[in-house]
Formats: structure tokens, C-alpha cells, sequence
């Protein structure tokens, strides 16, 4: 999916048109359709992703996930609901072991 596509689909969950978002943020009537066929600049493309509050890998369609989360952001999404039952201990064990899977998937990347 290309960013413009992106764009409409954030416009439209937003409820506004495209052409209200050109609007709002100052371009010309049809700014975002030449996206369709040439490479955005990367300033719009970080303006949009501010104007909507989704990562700028999102609107170029490198990732599924509208937003990236730290390893602590993410880890402490996934522990949030479970932390009345476990000991202070145990999330410590958990942390370390989520950050070591984490190291050991960013090494074999950075191998790859």
C-alpha cells in the first residue's frame, strides 16, 4: 500500500476527506494524490505522521502497526493486565528475558 492510500484510510477513519487534510495542513488541491506516482518528501511524510499520530513506517507501509512501542512500552503493555499477580521478582525475570529476545532478534537482523 502506498502512502496515499494510507492517507485516505486515516482521513476517513478520522472523518475528514483528503482534500479537508490538504486543507488543514496548507497544500495545494491535490498534493497528496501525486503521492500515487511519486515518492513523498520525507517532511510531509512526518507531518502526516504527526497530524494522525502513526509511525512514518506505517504510511510508507513497512509495518502493519500504526505506532512503535519501546521494548519497556511494549512489555509493559503486555504485563499491564497480569502485574496484580506477580511478584516484583517474576516481572523483573520477565523484563530480562523480553529484552534478550529482543537483543537476540536485533543481532540476527543486523547478521542478515
Amino acid at each position: 500500500m502506498n502512502p496515499y492510500e494510507q492517507i485516505k484510510i486515516l482521513a476517513k477513519k478520522k472523518g475528514i476527506s483528503v482534500r479537508d487534510l490538504e486543507r488543514d495542513l496548507g497544500y495545494s488541491n491535490g498534493y497528496f494524490g501525486r503521492w500515487k506516482k511519486v515518492s513523498p518528501n520525507s517532511d510531509g511524510i512526518v507531518q502526516i505522521a504527526d497530524y494522525f499520530n502513526v509511525s512514518t513506517d506505517y504510511l510508507l507501509g513497512r509495518t502493519e502497526l500504526p505506532v512503535q512501542l519501546t521494548a519497556d512500552e511494549a512489555f509493559s503493555f503486555l504485563i499491564n493486565d497480569k502485574s496484580e499477580s506477580l511478584s516484583k521478582q517474576d516481572i523483573y525475570m520477565l523484563k530480562a528475558l523480553w529484552k534478550a529476545v529482543l537483543n537476540a532478534y536485533v543481532e540476527q537482523k543486523d547478521k542478515a
